[in-house]
């Protein structure tokens, strides 16, 4: 199966020799500070899945600076899955109920939001996606622009599904890609008439959809070259 979301991030070697730094030598307050920016970011981080994934990895360790579990390493490439995500939850959870000396509730608070957040939105497949809570939220985009807000949140947190576990030949891909395209279209309205969609919206997203999913295949096979 071919993916067009990465599942790991792996950082610059600069970044990864600062992050040493800072676990071994900084003082507790330069690492917290370190963590509430790497969570600001985080939080605006909505296209790759992985790099936030691996931002709320780092300042979680930041925050306890312990050496990783050893199924993970801070060094290299943390995995985005479900299992890894869980591992985390059960650091966090362990981060608020064993607070290092003089490390703010408020920070390891949102990041516990941070981390169940990310649970909620880590899936092994698109029909994942669609079973999940975040998979089957409706909209009323074809009776007012009320919802539009909303739904460019949900969009941006349900692009990433598209490219899980598509097939690996290229007829197929494209196949499968339009098929859920439209279904992420159908949120919108069942169809481009002006009676179904009375507000052009599926024209919107349906740009919106197709550009992440050009720049994400032509990613994916730029690395397979």
């Amino acid at each position: 199966m071919t993916q067009l979301v990465a599942d790991a991030f792996s950082p610059s070697p600069a970044y990864l020799r600062q992050l040493k730094n800072l676990r071994e030598r900084a003082t507790p307050a330069v690492r917290y500070a370190t963590a509430w920016s790497l969570l600001d970011q985080a939080r605006k981080e909505h296209s790759a899945p992985a790099r936030k994934f691996r931002m709320i990895w780092d300042l979680a360790h930041l925050i306890r600076a312990e050496p990783a579990p050893p199924t993970q390493s801070t060094d290299g490439a943390v995995l985005l899955n479900v299992q890894v995500v869980f591992e985390l939850s059960d650091f966090v959870d362990d981060l608020a109920r064993r607070p290092p000396p003089g490390a703010p509730a408020d920070l390891i608070r949102d990041l516990q939001t941070l981390v169940q957040e990310t649970a909620k939105t880590t899936w092994l497949s698109f029909q994942a996606f669609l079973d999940s809570e975040v998979g089957r939220q409706q909209f009323k985009l074809t009776e007012s622009l009320d919802d539009l807000a909303s739904y460019d949140e949900w969009l941006a947190i349900a692009m990433p599904a598209i490219g899980l576990d598509l097939p690996d030949d290229r007829v197929g891909m494209e196949t499968e890609l339009k098929r859920r395209i439209e279904v992420l279209l159908t949120k919108v309205a069942p169809s481009d008439d002006p009676a179904d969609d009375p507000f052009g919206l599926r024209e919107r997203a349906g740009r919106d959809i197709a550009l992440y999913v050009h720049l994400h295949l032509e990613q994916t096979e730029a690395d397979a070259v």
